[in-house]
């Protein structure tokens, strides 16, 4: 999970490029995301446009065979968005 964040953090857009920034197997990456997700770490925030009537395929953020990170059913490529994990009051 740290290698996704990080690679996020130095600007991956899409899971292709996180898999080609850390080298892991796109299984793994997805998974690291959906953890991340799930923990509140991350959130898939729409850029406002719906996918062009071709589909992924005439789609320039689905990179070379990647697709877009929307999963979910969310029309249209999405920004990951990293949140700082929350901490426990220190109780004094």
């Amino acid at each position: 999970m740290t290698s996704v964040s990080e690679a996020i953090v130095r600007g991956a857009v899409n899971r292709s490029a996180i898999v080609r920034q850390t080298g892991l197997d796109p299984d793994l990456v997805d998974a690291a995301i959906e953890r991340l997700e799930r923990m509140g770490r991350l959130s898939r925030a729409p850029l406002g446009a719906l996918c062009s009537g071709g589909g992924c395929s005439c789609c320039p953020a689905a990179g070379a065979g990647g697709g877009c990170a929307s999963g979910g059913g969310t029309p249209g490529p999405v920004a990951l968005v990293l949140r700082r994990p929350v901490t426990d009051p220190v109780i004094g």
